[in-house]
């Protein structure tokens, strides 16, 4: 595993950055699902602790690959809601490992230049 140390300046930025060009790479295959590339950083992903998709790149960028890690970064999917709270009626693990799926590696490679 190659990661840089999470006090390398603007981290953050620089993951946004490759994830604006993940995004659009995405769009030219037509990838469709609950579009998470195209949604925005603030784009709440769960409701019951309202964590956005930044929260979520942001752990995944602080080491996060599967949706229990993320959940201990973020608080997010372990709420007991989300019927109530989510506008899906859904629980919001499968929108984590949506993202997952969609930044985990390329956030990997990028930190490893």
């Amino acid at each position: 595993m190659c990661l840089l140390p999470l006090s390398t300046p603007n981290i953050l930025t620089t993951v946004y950055k490759w994830v604006k060009y993940i995004d659009q790479a995405l769009e030219k295959r037509g990838i469709a699902m609950k579009d998470w590339g195209k949604a925005p950083m603030d784009e709440v992903v769960c409701y019951c602790s309202n964590v956005t998709k930044a929260g979520i790149i942001n752990a995944i960028a602080k080491g996060a690959k599967t949706i229990k890690q993320v959940a201990e970064k973020t608080q997010a999917g372990i709420g007991a809601e989300c019927a109530v709270k989510n506008p899906s009626g859904m629980c919001c693990h499968q929108d984590i490992q949506n993202l997952l799926d969609l930044y985990v590696e390329a956030v990997q490679k990028m930190q490893c230049g």
